[in-house]
């Protein structure tokens, strides 16, 4: 598989790094601490955990919040634990040219496979997610977000752009199952709104928690 995708792929991914390159010589070290501060903001998806964590807390934004850990989750599993392993696809620094270009950006270290990139997934299925629970207002929020992503992996030559793409696709798919089953899980609440743990999940906020706490003291 991994093979099929370089050759398919080869010349666009070439494309794409040697404008990387070009970008590290003439900039010299200037956005090589970038990339890796937004790698390292990306890593494992835990920020985006913890974004969805704090919607939870609050009722206006708990659907954006079951939405976004469940599609995090997904794309972690489809991109990190299934896809990676089945397409085993080697990190584009193991081979000449990305090699040298690779030590020009910074020698970024990073193991596993290439293909897709578990970063671009996780920044994009959270927001995605966020897009489609609570509106278009955050598109270029999310259009930022990606792209500074896809960027930092590219830029830092540990991914392919072509597995960007994947990565996006990926995200889609995560995004769109996990918004399905949050509608499932709310629409399941709304009808038995009368148990208790149902209507705790559709009305408990954290502010008015604090407020009546306060009130009470």
């Amino acid at each position: 598989m991994a093979e099929i995708i370089n050759q398919f792929f080869s010349g666009f991914d070439l494309g794409i790094a040697r404008f990387y390159n070009i970008l590290a010589i003439n900039a010299g070290d200037f956005f090589t601490p970038l990339a890796k501060i937004i790698t390292f903001l990306g890593e494992k998806g835990i920020i985006f955990f913890l974004l969805g964590a704090v919607f939870l807390l609050f009722r206006n934004t708990r659907k954006a919040g079951i939405c976004m850990i469940g599609a995090v989750g997904l794309g972690a599993i489809l991109s990190n634990l299934i896809l990676k392993n089945a397409v085993a696809r080697p990190r584009p620094f193991n081979s000449f040219p990305y090699s040298v270009w690779w030590v020009d950006a910074g020698s970024a270290i990073d193991d596993g496979f290439s293909c897709p990139s578990g970063h671009v997934t996780g920044i994009a299925t959270a927001l995605i997610s966020l897009v489609l629970t609570r509106g278009k207002k955050h598109l270029i929020t999310a259009g930022v977000g990606i792209t500074a992503m896809a960027f930092a992996r590219n830029y830092l030559m540990v991914h392919y752009a072509s597995d960007v793409i994947f990565s996006v696709i990926v995200s889609v798919v995560a995004v769109v199952v996990a918004y399905l089953i949050t509608n499932l899980i709310l629409k399941i609440c709304e009808k038995y709104k009368d148990k208790k743990i149902f209507s705790f999940i559709l009305s408990w906020d954290i502010k008015e928690a604090i407020k009546k706490e306060k009130e009470n003291v």
